[in-house]
């Protein structure tokens, strides 16, 4: 369908996507956008061990979201394959060797360990540079853009939206609007890059140090920024300073509020903030 002059058709890169649609905040927010006439197209991408699998296009409260499911390369299935043996964990109950009352299994789990520690920390740079900024950069990531750039064709899309995090949707749509000369609206719910009064070690302020120097460069063209809490603003007019950044605005879904919303909230209350209260 091609569209009209009337549309107001808006894409938005949202790839942490919470299990449960209506719970997230952000999804909220785009299905009140259609009040205010914006259509929103989300595109988003099936993680790896996902048990539970969306259809390749919902329509969700009138909002478009389409889930890419990455074919993958083989530095994908390598990174995959690393990120499986972190994360694994043994399992199992033992068993005896000769009478010994020697465990077998956790014989056999702890050598596995100490191989695949080796192993790990041999190929950290490696793997390191692959996943960086994020594992989405080699794993749906260039399926994200060709997907946008063919929905443009159809939907002639007025604005672009990304969502960190991860960092890639911020990649993407800096680079599609770019290309298609569109304003872009970064929406930001957690840090990348740290302030520097949050407490790290010394490797971290480091390596903390590069990650600002490469976010500088991904969201400092965004025409405005929106973080969750006041406490991000100031961080973020740094890191964008021509962006117009200003706190997020949450509210609650009147559609599908719990309770009596004359008794239970003011009726001038229909906002609320996100306070961050740094490490603990």
């Amino acid at each position: 369908m091609i569209a009209t002059a009337f549309e107001k058709n808006v894409v938005v890169f949202f790839f942490d996507l919470p299990g449960s649609l209506g719970k997230s905040a952000h999804m909220l927010m785009l299905k009140h956008m259609r009040e205010m006439g914006w259509n929103p197209t989300v595109i988003t991408v099936q993680v790896v061990d996902a048990q539970e699998r969306r259809p390749a296009v919902l329509d969700w409260n009138g909002v478009e979201l389409y889930t890419i499911v990455p074919k993958g390369n083989s530095a994908t299935r390598f990174s995959n394959s690393l990120y499986r043996m972190r994360t694994k964990r043994s399992t199992g109950n033992g068993g005896d060797v000769n009478g010994t009352g020697i465990p077998a299994a956790n014989q056999m789990r702890r050598v596995s360990k100490v191989i695949t520690g080796l192993l790990l920390n041999a190929l950290r740079p490696v793997t390191a540079a692959m996943t960086f900024p994020d594992k989405y950069r080699i794993y749906g990531a260039s399926e994200a853009l060709q997907l946008a750039r063919e929905l443009h064709r159809q939907k002639d899309f007025q604005a672009v939206i990304s969502l960190y995090g991860p960092l890639t949707p911020h990649m993407l749509a800096n680079r599609f609007a770019d290309e298609f000369g569109l304003p872009w609206v970064a929406l930001q719910k957690d840090y990348f890059s740290k302030p520097d009064n949050l407490a790290m070690s010394k490797a971290g302020r480091v390596a903390n140090i590069l990650k600002r120097r490469f976010e500088r460069r991904v969201i400092e063209h965004c025409d405005a920024l929106l973080p969750v809490n006041e406490n991000m603003v100031a961080y973020f007019k740094q890191l964008a300073p021509n962006a117009k950044t200003v706190p997020l605005t949450h509210c609650f879904d009147e559609d599908d509020f719990v309770g009596d919303i004359k008794n239970d909230v003011p009726d001038t209350t229909h906002v609320f903030k996100v306070l961050s209260l740094g490490f603990i």
